[in-house]
Order: structure tokens, then C-alpha cells, then sequence
């Protein structure tokens, strides 16, 4: 049961699970480097003189080969042996690749769009298959940002606008040159018709769609 209440709290709140992937990586990073740490610092080995073999620093005589372990008999070798590198080295390389898992699970919470300038989730453009209707839907901007379109061929006087948001603002810019128009379709409560006839038809007007954080995003933008 508490299982399936954080499985519903995950899939409610987007940015959970960002944070939740992003605390794994930190976690990983963190064994990667405690690992390279004790497996490559320099330790003081305390070994036998007369058999070469390793003894505790409190043994008073050789467990191997019987020495009295007094200063004359004792040597002291510094380094890491074969055996600890190589297990360590395997340890990292899994960490590594669990690493890159983590960093593609991360990646694919949210989306980076050629079509809009912040971070977002379950985003997507409508109406692609039409050059004279753009649209989008968005489940979340993560930050804040712009959507862009350009209206190639403004042989309109109108543009038709339908938009809505639960959370965050929308200002539509349209821009031609030097002139630049603003107005807020953060909810529009249906179709509203904004004027066109100020711009030129003889050249393309730059559409953008700035928002804050936000959820819920759904607008469409037809003209002609």
C-alpha cells in the first residue's frame, strides 16, 4: 500500500521524480568518489623483513615465520596492492555505467523543445499537419520560457486565439521589425480575435508565446 501511494505521488508530481533521479546521481557520485579514495590513497603497509610476508602493526612476533617484530625487523611499504585496485576499478565501472542509466531516466523526465526556449513536461505542438493553426500542450513548464512560431505569410487581418492555463502566465508578442504587440491569453475563456491590421503583409511576424512556470498549457493560434 505505501508502495502504491508513492507510486501515485510520483506520477501526480512530475518534479519528484526529477529530484528523485537527481539524488541517485548525487548518491552514486558520492560512492564513486569514496571508492577512489580508499582505493587509490597511500596506506602503510607493515610487512616482515626476513619472509616478506604482511603482519598486524600489534603483533610482537611474525605470524608466518616466527620474527620478533622489533624496528630492525620490520619494513614498511606504501602503495595499494594488485588485488584492491582491480576490485575497485570494477566497482567503478559499474557505478559508471548505473550513472548513465540514471542520467537517460533523468533525461527523459522532461523535454528540451526545438520550439520553445524552457524545460517542460508532456509537451507537444497540435495542428502540425496545418501551416495557417499552431498549437501546443504542455502538462508543465518546469521554468519559464517562450514558444515561437512565424506567421510566413500574414495575408490576415485576424488572428483567432483559444488558450488556457491552470497555473503561470501567457503573453502572446507579435512582432514585425521594430513593431512589437503584447497581449495576455493566459485564459481567454474561448475564441478571441485580435486585430492584425497594423502589420504589413509583405513580410513574416514573429510569433512567441512567453510563460512563466505553469501547468496545464493549451493554446491554438489560427489566422486566414
Amino acid at each position: 500500500m505505501f508502495k502504491t501511494i508513492l507510486s501515485l505521488l510520483f506520477n501526480q508530481y512530475t518534479e519528484w521524480r526529477v529530484w528523485a533521479c537527481i539524488a541517485k546521481l548525487l548518491l552514486m557520485v558520492l560512492c564513486i568518489a569514496v571508492i577512489l579514495f580508499i582505493s587509490w590513497k597511500k596506506t602503510n603497509n607493515l610487512f616482515c623483513k626476513i619472509c616478506k610476508k604482511r603482519v598486524k602493526p600489534f603483533h610482537q612476533f611474525c605470524n608466518h615465520c616466527g620474527t620478533e617484530m622489533i624496528p630492525k625487523n620490520k619494513e614498511v611499504i606504501i602503495g595499494v596492492n594488485k588485488k584492491t585496485k582491480v576490485t575497485s576499478v570494477l566497482a567503478v565501472l559499474t557505478l559508471s555505467t548505473a550513472i548513465v542509466f540514471s542520467v537517460i531516466q533523468v533525461a527523459s523526465s522532461f523535454h528540451l523543445s526545438g520550439y520553445g526556449t524552457g524545460i517542460y513536461t508532456g509537451y507537444r505542438q497540435t495542428y502540425t499537419e496545418n501551416d495557417r493553426i499552431w498549437g501546443v500542450e504542455c502538462v508543465k513548464a518546469l521554468s519559464s520560457g517562450s514558444f515561437r512560431e512565424t506567421l510566413k505569410n500574414p495575408d490576415t487581418d485576424t488572428l483567432l486565439i483559444q488558450s488556457q492555463s491552470s497555473s503561470g502566465s501567457l503573453i502572446l508578442n507579435m512582432k514585425q521589425g521594430d513593431m512589437v504587440e503584447s497581449v495576455d491569453i493566459s485564459n481567454t475563456n474561448g475564441t478571441i480575435t485580435y486585430d492584425l491590421s497594423k502589420f504589413s503583409k509583405d513580410s513574416e511576424i514573429e510569433l512567441s508565446v512567453e510563460h512563466t512556470t505553469a501547468k496545464d498549457i493549451q493554446f491554438k493560434i489560427s489566422w486566414g
